[in-house]
């Protein structure tokens, strides 16, 4: 599941990188590490609202409405 989270998260859910038509691997590279350490960043924020601030809410098929990641990227938005 986290795997899935991560993928979404870097793809159209978050971050966008493959708009960045970057090809030098160097620069892939680095940009790739300052998205996962983003990603953790917002999932850790994510967890730590859902837990202590205010939980997400549960939906009718047991899901929540917003994934961990998503509530951390907006709370965080919310500041920046």
């Amino acid at each position: 599941m986290a795997n899935r989270n991560a993928f979404r998260g870097l793809k159209r859910s978050g971050y966008d990188i493959e708009d960045t038509h970057v090809t030098d691997l160097d620069r892939l590279e680095k940009l790739f590490l300052l998205t996962i350490i983003a990603f953790v960043w917002c999932y850790r924020l994510g967890d730590f609202v859902d837990q202590y601030i205010k939980k997400t809410t549960i939906k009718k098929h047991g899901r929540r409405a917003v994934s961990i990641f998503k509530y951390g990227f907006d709370y965080l938005s919310k500041f920046l």
